[in-house]
Order: structure tokens, then sequence, then C-alpha cells
């Protein structure tokens, strides 16, 4: 009886009118909450804005090339989600796009971007699609990977610059733990059906299964390729953030700036945050506060790599809501 309640409800929810103000209502409550992020952006303020005031034609010129960057940056994300769906819906490249579009906008307004699950599956058709969830998962851990690992080498660099007795504590302390986490995710991604068996007989894990199922599939040449544009994709957003130190003319050596954009993306990635306020542009005031003390421009670099790479797409994301799929028919 319960169930005929709720297979009626879900009829119900399916008519068109309904699934219109549904969608509708999804998506006002997306662009609230983005605006509402925008205005309690930490350090997102007048300073910012008009900081683009005083840029010369060659900076304009190095700012364009980082937006152009931009489609590059999510179209190999995109390459990614298709090549980890595809033997769940064979997916075009443009239906990959829109589901990591709409991954990014549910993302931005989620803690810790965990709204990218939902955005990304609900674009698929199959109605084995819950078996998504899985592909994201690995497509965010393959992402992280990376990130950890040029991330530790960033810690070696700034150990051995400070070279105080608290550097070498923590030095002591953090580089055995990033070094074993490196080796442990090498080790998942060999292993990474034995690991989903070991999980599978834990008995609170069985109820996750049928969203996780999709892991054991992959093999090792799989999660080489994914890891592979992980690291192109890493290379991208990496070279729009040294660019947009050149933009806001922060002078420092080469090294430095591409040890200081690692370290940042480490600390963005580790760091729990809610609605994503301020842990990117915190974490640059504090490495680059030990090289160049009191340079705000570093702030701005941040926010504005924040806003090309996550907001707008974010808000051609937003768009895509009424293109998603509430229900799937059998």
């Amino acid at each position: 009886m319960q169930y005929s309640y709720i297979k009626s409800g879900v009829k119900t929810l399916e008519r068109p009118g309904i699934l219109v103000w549904l969608k509708s209502a999804i998506f006002l409550g997306v662009a609230f909450l983005i605006y509402t992020i925008l205005v309690n952006k930490a350090y997102f303020d007048q300073d910012f804005i008009s900081s683009f005031q005083y840029l010369n034609e060659g900076n304009l010129t190095l700012l364009c090339l980082t937006l152009a960057l931009l489609p590059l940056n999510w179209g190999l994300e995109s390459l990614k989600w298709k090549y980890l769906t595809r033997n769940l819906e064979e997916l075009s490249f443009m239906e990959a796009y829109k589901g990591v579009l709409t991954g990014v906008c549910f993302g931005l307004v989620t803690p810790h971007g965990i709204g990218d699950y939902p955005g990304r599956v609900l674009q698929m058709k199959s109605i084995e699609r819950i078996k998504g969830t899985g592909a994201v998962l690995i497509s965010r851990i393959t992402q992280f990977y990376i990130t950890l690992v040029l991330g530790s080498i960033s810690l070696l660099y700034i150990f051995e610059k400070l070279l105080s007795p608290q550097s070498l504590f923590f030095q002591s302390l953090l580089v055995p733990l990033f070094l074993l986490c490196n080796v442990l995710f090498l080790m998942i991604f060999i292993f990474n059906k034995k690991v989903f068996a070991l999980c599978n007989s834990v008995p609170w894990f069985t109820r996750f299964v049928p969203y996780f199922k999709i892991v054991e599939e992959y093999d090792t040449q799989d999660f080489f390729i994914v890891i592979l544009l992980a690291f192109l994709r890493y290379a991208v957003f990496a070279l729009q953030f040294l660019l947009l130190f050149y933009v806001f003319n922060i002078d420092e050596e080469l090294v430095t700036m591409v040890m200081g954009v690692f370290f940042i993306f480490l600390a963005k990635s580790i760091i729990p945050t809610f609605f994503d306020l301020g842990i990117r542009e915190s974490s640059a005031l504090y490495f680059f506060h030990h090289f160049s003390p009191g340079n705000e421009n570093v702030l701005f670099a941040s926010l504005t790599l924040w806003c090309i790479n996550i907001v707008l797409p974010a808000i051609l994301g937003m768009f895509l809501i009424f293109k998603i799929k509430l229900f799937t028919s059998k």
C-alpha cells in the first residue's frame, strides 16, 4: 500500500507542468545560493573589482588567454567523465560537458563540492545511472591524487626554504604522512578490485554497493588513462594560475610561483570548506607571506581564477538545470 502511494506521487511529479515548476524552483534556489556565495566570498570587495582598472594591454592579453583556457580545462574533465561512464551510457562529448557543468553548478552551492555527484548523474538517461556515482568518485579521486603528489612536492619546498625548528618538526611529521598517502592511493588504483571486495565484506558498506559497483569494472589501464587526463587538466589550471600571477604583477621566481600553485591547490583539496569561502585565498596569503609579505595581488589572482574556473561554469551549468532528468523511465 505504501509503495503504491510512493509510485503515485512519483507519477504526479513526472507530469511536464510539475517538472517545469520543480526545475524552476531548483534553478531559483541555486541562483540565490550563488548570489549569496558571491556576496559573502572572502576578499571579494571593491579593491578586487577596481584592480582590473589598472591592467595594461599586456596584462589584459594574458587575462584573455587565461579565460580562453577555461573550455580546455573543463573539456579535459568532460573527456575523463565520458571515458569513465562509457560502460554505463555512451555519452557524446557535449553530453559529458553538460553533465560536468551541471556538477560544477551543484558543487559550488554544496559543502566541499558534493553536489558534483547528483549534478552529473542527473544529466544521464540510463536507468542504471545511479552507478555513475562511483564514476564521479573515481574522477574526483584521481584529480585529488595528482593534487596530492604535486602538493607534497610544494611542502618539501616550503620546509627547505623556512629551515626553522618548527618547520623541521612539521617536516618530520607531514612528509612521511603525505608519502604514505601517495603510496596508498597508488595501491588502491592498482588493486581496486580487491579493495572493493574488501569494502564489500563490511556489513554497513553493502548499502552503498549499487552506487559504487562500477569501480570494480575499471582495470589498471583505465586508471592510467584517467590519471593522465587528470594530470593534463591540472597542468591547464596551474598554467591559468601562473598567467594570473603575471597579470597582477606578482614578481617572484618561477619555481616559487609554481610551488605556490601546488600548495594552494593542495590546501583547497584537503581542508573541508562550506561554499568555498576563503580557503584558496587564505592558503595563497600564507604561502606568499614567506616570500613576498604584504603582496595582496596574490588574492586578486586567486579570486580571478575562482571566478573564471568555478563561477562562470557554474552560471552556465545553472541554465542546464532545465535539461536534467529528475526521473528515468524504464
